[in-house]
């Protein structure tokens, strides 16, 4: 009984580095193709699922464009709020030069 399991289990090896050596060389150089097959193998499927909504201040967005400019006005901002918060209390004129951190300087370059 073992005997069929271990040779059913070498069968079943081999179908499968049959089956992905077939499927790579079907890729024929397109690396695209050839990353594909990896994350099969890797089970790592990607999946883009865009939200059906969008709660913002208590209001559901829906409207699929909308979604997406509220998801870009984000992304667009998020720096310049964090740099806000960050730099909103700060005097401008107690922050260090930058000259200062530049060792053995050549004025003339």
């Amino acid at each position: 009984s073992s005997g069929i399991n271990a040779e059913y289990g070498d069968i079943i090896k081999q179908a499968t580095a049959d089956y992905y050596t077939a499927r790579f060389r079907s890729c024929s150089g397109n690396i695209k193709k050839c990353w594909g097959v990896i994350n099969e193998i890797r089970c790592k499927q990607k999946e883009l699922k865009f939200p059906n909504y969008l709660e913002i201040n208590s209001s559901l967005i829906t409207s699929r464009r909308n979604i997406v400019n509220h998801f870009n006005e984000y992304f667009v901002t998020v720096a310049e709020k964090l740099n806000h918060a960050k730099y909103s209390n700060t005097d401008i004129s107690t922050q260090l030069d930058p000259c200062q951190f530049l060792k053995h300087r050549c004025d003339n370059s």
